[in-house]
């Protein structure tokens, strides 16, 4: 017989862990091999329930963490080509100048 509950925090395992001993101590009252087997069978399903909350939990912080990254880059590198891009117009814009202005010496001979 299995014991299974909620496994949505840390606490909800140690509580089921708990349930689950308490069960294995009145099942088995009078044979203590078996019951050492029982709460083994239960030391281990907390086990199982702790790695499972932990895996999930650091899936979703891996998520946010590349999230984030990618929030980061994509504004690091908006902001570059906005900056590039205005560089690019300002010299175009002298370069364009400096061929059809003629520097006033040239335009007074």
């Amino acid at each position: 017989m299995f014991l299974t509950f909620s496994t949505t925090s840390y606490a909800d395992c140690a509580f089921d862990q708990d349930v689950c001993e308490a069960s294995c101590k009145l099942r088995f009252i009078t044979n203590d091999a078996e019951k050492a087997g029982c709460i083994s069978r239960c030391v281990a399903e907390r086990t199982l329930c702790s790695a499972k909350i932990g895996a999930g939990k650091a899936k979703e912080f891996g998520e946010e963490a590349l999230e984030e990254s990618k929030s980061f880059i994509e504004g690091f590198t908006a902001d570059q080509a906005k900056d590039l891009g205005k560089k690019a117009w300002e010299n175009t814009k002298s370069f364009i100048d400096g061929m059809i202005d003629k520097p006033k010496d040239e335009a007074t001979e």
